[in-house]
């Protein structure tokens, strides 16, 4: 199934290997069976060391574990292919392994940045894009683009699209969600300022339901300097997230170390959403420590923060500040509720998950990742099975589940 869904990355790449391989042959004693289970399925040999330094396979499958649940979240379709192209590389006769195309790390980053910012964590430094050669005449590096294009006058939600100046830009958010902006970047490096562009289509688009523009609209602002041309503001990549009237109302807590403080919702008809932790003015970074404050508060309408050892991590020695935001959002009447383990399904006929709660029957016999794990794995599908292997983590042999159809 995998195989299938990878020859179409493959076949422009493969077709030269076997050229080369024809004529100049492979040395087998340097080769060695691929045996790394995110990338047996895409061929079968490999080569050591790999780009990353890696001496051997076992070193190299040991890095390639810490992305086993990002790939397992199904984020990139290409996300196996990027990754294995760099931790476990196709064996050739070439001196140096074959690193993946720009085009195909910019195709993961795009889908699954999100996911690690949703955990707090940055796109790794070694996964880096510009470390990798763009597919031209000439160059050989797995997963050649797909270079058709069209041309978007409709931007969709919680995606970041790049528009051009002669578009007609709209932006629309539906089921009485409003508009909230989150990136505008322009391409060129002289030009428009980013920082007021952003403020200008905020200004422009914010908790509307619709919104209609194009790029002229962001230059003419008179805070723009001399170098931001009307006529010719260049490529620019814009995204925005639609957002219910609760959602745009984000409170913010902060609690310093050793103390504690509660957040509530002003009833039991609503319940607690997490939308972001940090460490107030600190640099250590934490996404377990999301995972933790929503294990402890999502779902109920209210909640006992403690900054303490529970939520911060041991790499924050100097023992800072816990920020955290939230909102409140009403209950549904709708509300879904599924109890099991291995197998557990939850699925919407009609919309998409939101995962409310997941927690196990005798807590806590669940690591803090659990709500975490669910939500990453189940939000906005429209179907989700629980294995076993996701379940790993609990001691538990029931976990409950709460969610609604949106």
């Amino acid at each position: 199934m995998l195989r299938s869904k990878m020859m179409n990355v493959l076949n422009f790449f493969t077709l030269i290997l076997v050229y080369i391989n024809v004529l100049y042959g492979i040395n087998s004693q340097t080769c060695e069976s691929n045996y790394a289970p995110q990338c047996r399925k895409l061929y079968n040999q490999t080569r050591f060391p790999n780009n990353l330094s890696h001496i051997s396979q076992e070193d190299a499958i040991s890095g390639l574990d810490h992305y086993t649940k990002l790939i397992e979240t199904g984020c990139a379709k290409n996300l196996p292919l990027f990754l294995c192209s760099i931790f476990i590389p196709m064996c050739t006769m070439l001196d140096e392994p074959i690193l993946p195309c720009r085009s195909l790390c910019e195709e993961a980053k795009f889908g699954c940045e999100g996911i690690l910012k949703r955990v707090d964590l940055p796109w790794p430094e070694q996964l880096d894009c510009r470390k990798f050669p763009k597919a031209e005449e000439g160059v050989i590096c797995i997963g050649q683009p797909n270079l058709k294009t069209k041309t978007l006058h409709k931007v969709s939600s919680n995606k970041r699209t790049t528009v051009t100046d002669d578009e007609k830009i709209t932006l629309q958010c539906k089921h009485a969600k409003l508009i909230s902006i989150k990136r505008v970047n322009h391409v060129k490096k002289v030009g428009c300022n980013r920082a007021v562009s952003f403020e200008t289509m905020q200004t422009l688009c914010n908790n509307e339901s619709s919104c209609k523009f194009q790029l002229k609209d962001l230059a003419e602002n008179k805070k723009q300097p001399a170098s931001c041309d009307v006529e010719n503001v260049g490529p620019t990549v814009i995204k925005y997230v639609c957002l219910t009237s609760e959602e745009h109302s984000i409170k913010e807590i902060e609690v310093k170390h050793g103390e504690d403080k509660n957040i509530a919702c002003k009833s039991n008809s609503y319940h607690l959403r997490i939308n972001k932790v940090s460490f107030a003015g600190k640099d250590c970074v934490s996404p377990l420590a999301l995972c933790a404050v929503t294990q402890s508060c999502e779902g109920k309408p209210n909640c006992p923060l403690y900054a303490d050892s529970y939520y911060l991590p041991t790499a924050c020695k100097d023992r800072p500040d816990l920020k955290v935001e939230y909102y409140c959002k009403k209950n549904s009447e709708s509300v879904i509720e599924r109890v099991g383990y291995a197998g557990l399904e939850l699925t919407c006929s009609s919309g998409k998950i939101l995962v409310i709660r997941a927690e196990p029957d005798i807590p806590p016999a669940c690591s803090n990742e659990l709500q975490c794990f669910v939500k990453l794995l189940c939000d906005k599908k429209t179907s989700c099975i629980l294995d076993k292997t996701s379940l790993s983590q609990c001691s538990s042999r029931k976990i409950k589940v709460q969610y609604i159809c949106s």
